[in-house]
């Protein structure tokens, strides 16, 4: 494949990674693993349908994960880097469900994005300083920014870390953000896994939190079985996301490995699909899983416009 073509191909697998893994993910959200250990000993991964009390939605449905990420992609695109406009964005998609995949209402919001949205944060107070603002809701959106900067380094850190003060003013959250858009950058470069990991650490190693440096020094590889926490919290949820790329051998064995782990499925499965599609590459993922998704084509569009 020409280099342009396997570039492109990484950048559409990027945001249909990050997107398909939401709509494979979201039927599970918050099921224990005993429960979708048990569904899957019968069925297979695929996209499907589900209920949520009694309302249904249809395969191929995305969460806010996916939402928030359009929204974001599209400011980048319209406006470059201006988080008056991200904000603006994310509360239509909140009151509105602009979006959403039929632009009806917004879906699964969390608690700390609800605040935020509601109560628009003061820029000059965006020092990473809230403790309460740890979760993983800034992450599973921040893809774009690595695609957009991809190869600037500095650019990733500093627009991650703003990005992801908008909503979650911890430092915490936003280094989470750094890390994953620069592993995206090092694999649109052309860096194997572990040339990945090594170079990330490498160029953080004496600005990003020890909890960070630490996230990249687990041996992943040996881990069989994911053995660390599984939660929502930012940190927990990049190490779900890595361990699940570093040991798998395609795109769908990934999704399915964080699924499994149940809680917050949905999350894991974006943000790991955000780095395994980038990985992979577009056309590796079958087409009996992507095109189903809601505005799989306006979501293309997008990432070849990124």
């Amino acid at each position: 494949m020409p280099e342009n073509d396997k570039i492109l191909d990484q950048y559409r697998g990027c945001l249909i990674g990050l997107a398909l893994g939401d709509a494979l993910g979201v039927p599970f959200e918050f099921w224990k693993k005993e429960n979708v250990i048990k569904y899957f000993d019968n069925h297979d991964l695929e996209i499907k349908d589900f209920s949520r009390g009694d309302i249904n939605f249809p395969a191929g449905f995305y969460s806010d994960d996916t939402a928030m990420m359009i929204c974001l992609a599209e400011s980048l695109l319209e406006k470059n880097f201006d988080l008056d406009d991200q904000f603006d964005r994310y509360q239509k998609w909140y009151l509105t469900g602009y979006a959403t995949p039929f632009d009806d209402r917004s879906y699964g919001i969390g608690q700390q994005t609800l605040k935020s949205l509601m109560n628009k944060i003061d820029f000059n107070t965006m020092d990473g300083s809230d403790e309460r603002a740890g979760g993983n809701g800034s992450l599973m959106r921040c893809a774009p920014i690595g695609l957009y900067y991809q190869n600037q380094h500095e650019e990733i850190k500093n627009k991650s870390l703003l990005a992801s003060y908008l909503t979650h003013n911890y430092h915490i959250s936003g280094w989470t953000c750094t890390i994953l858009n620069t592993i995206i950058s090092f694999i649109i470069n052309g860096y194997n896994k572990k040339q990945i990991i090594s170079e990330t650490k490498n160029i953080y190693k004496n600005t990003a939190p020890n909890e960070i440096i630490a996230l990249l020094e687990i041996d992943y590889g040996s881990m069989g079985e994911f053995s660390h926490n599984i939660s929502g919290y930012s940190i927990d949820t990049l190490k779900i996301a890595l361990w699940s790329w570093l040991t798998s051998e395609n795109y769908l064995e990934s999704i399915k490995k964080v699924i499994l782990l149940g809680n917050d499925t949905d999350t894991f499965a974006a943000v790991t699909g955000a780095i395994a599609g980038c990985y992979w590459g577009y056309d590796s993922i079958p087409v009996e899983y992507k095109l189903p998704i809601k505005k799989h084509d306006y979501i293309v569009n997008l990432a070849e416009k990124l």
